[in-house]
Order: structure tokens, then C-alpha cells, then sequence
């Protein structure tokens, strides 16, 4: 199931509550921060936190396609700035 656009916002608001509450601030606007697209470990939990939250109250089911799998996208980073650090050797 696609995330539409308003459900997007909403899921990214509740991602900004929960990380507020932990003592976090992404520190821009709300609409300039997409947390779907993050890489820190904890705004990548509030954002399946959110999707979760979401499905529940409004019935969803967003969470199963739109998880995000923090040990992948580490992976994916990693293997990045190997392939910089290996361009720049040369």
C-alpha cells in the first residue's frame, strides 16, 4: 500500500511528537524533514512508531511496507563511505 501524501504528513508529525519526547529536535521546519528518509537510529524508531501508531488509529496498514530497516540502511551508508574512502585513496 503507497503512503498518500496527507497520510505521509501525519505520519511525520507523529514521528516529530514522539521524538520531542524523547528530548529531540530535528531543528527545521516541519514540513522540510522527512523522517521516512532518516539515518540516525532514533528518528528511524520514531518513524516506525509512527507508522504503527497510525495504523491503529486511523486503519492503516502502512507499517509492513514502509518499515524501515535501520541495520540495512546502516549497511547501505557504511558500504557508501567505504566506496569514498576507496576514490579517494586512487
Amino acid at each position: 500500500m503507497n503512503m498518500n501524501t496527507e497520510d505521509k504528513r501525519r505520519v511525520n508529525k507523529l514521528a516529530r511528537l514522539f521524538y520531542k519526547s524523547f528530548g529531540y529536535d530535528v531543528g527545521v521546519e516541519e514540513d522540510e524533514y522527512d523522517f521516512s528518509e532518516a539515518l540516525h537510529p532514533q528518528e528511524i524508531q520514531v518513524w516506525n512508531m509512527a507508522l504503527i501508531a497510525h495504523d491503529v488509529l486511523v486503519g492503516t496498514e502502512y507499517y509492513g511496507e514502509n518499515y524501515v530497516d535501520f541495520s540495512g540502511r546502516l549497511r547501505e551508508r557504511l558500504d557508501s563511505r567505504a566506496g569514498r574512502k576507496q576514490k579517494n585513496k586512487k
